[in-house]
């Protein structure tokens, strides 16, 4: 199971945009849906975050994340739109913060731990999560992992900090489908647990799979 999740994680999650992070504004009742099965409800001011969209607002992105902190270049923001081009997942930014954002995707099929599976491995997940995200021996001030259940499709979640306390991340697996897994990316930057885990909760609520 730990070699599984060891190769999944080193194709995929390296290449997760740290700048895509999820607001906690209130959601709206535009609904998108999916060709792929399921529904869920867009947040309040969000779009979809397309490299039209990018090179529209490319200056004020890159002053956004300056002023969080972040150093983003033309280059890297145009790179990285090509690895989410290639990935294809549905990305969603509000629109007046280009830092907050929710990302979707199907992945080929990949178990989902157990709950005995994820007391039993938690240091070597923690390990493993560190090096992933580039962290090295990192040591975790938020790191929670435990099994979910989403309109019914079962699945792990795993909610850390990435190298700031304050900045939070989180990485869902929900067993979608004999073939597929969907995944679900939030992240946050300057936010607590409790508001973060209410906002993914919220997400949760709005679901609905055919």
């Amino acid at each position: 199971m730990l070699s599984d999740f060891n190769k999944y994680m080193k194709k995929i999650f390296a290449i997760i945009l740290l700048f895509l992070t999820l607001s906690s504004s209130v959601l709206a009742n535009k609904i998108f849906i999916s060709s792929l099965g399921y529904s869920f409800e867009i947040p309040k001011d969000y779009v979809k975050y397309t490299r039209s969209y990018l090179e529209k607002n490319i200056n004020r992105i890159i002053a956004q994340a300056d002023e969080a902190g972040f150093v983003f270049t033309e280059e890297l923001l145009l790179n990285q739109m090509s690895r989410l081009e290639e990935l294809n997942p549905d990305t969603f930014v509000n629109k007046n913060n280009i830092l907050d954002s929710i990302s979707f995707s199907l992945m080929e099929k990949t178990p989902t731990f157990t709950e005995e599976e994820l007391k039993k491995d938690i240091d070597k997940l923690k390990k493993i999560t560190a090096e992933h995200n580039g962290l090295g021996d990192y040591e975790f001030t938020t790191f929670e992992i435990f099994t979910i259940s989403v309109d019914g499709k079962k699945g792990d979640r795993m909610i850390f900090d990435g190298g700031l306390s304050s900045y939070l991340m989180c990485d869902t697996w929900l067993e979608f489908n004999n073939e597929n897994s969907l995944r679900i990316i939030f992240v946050k930057n300057n936010t607590d647990f409790e508001s973060f885990s209410s906002f993914i909760e919220e997400i949760d609520n709005s679901f609905n799979f055919r």
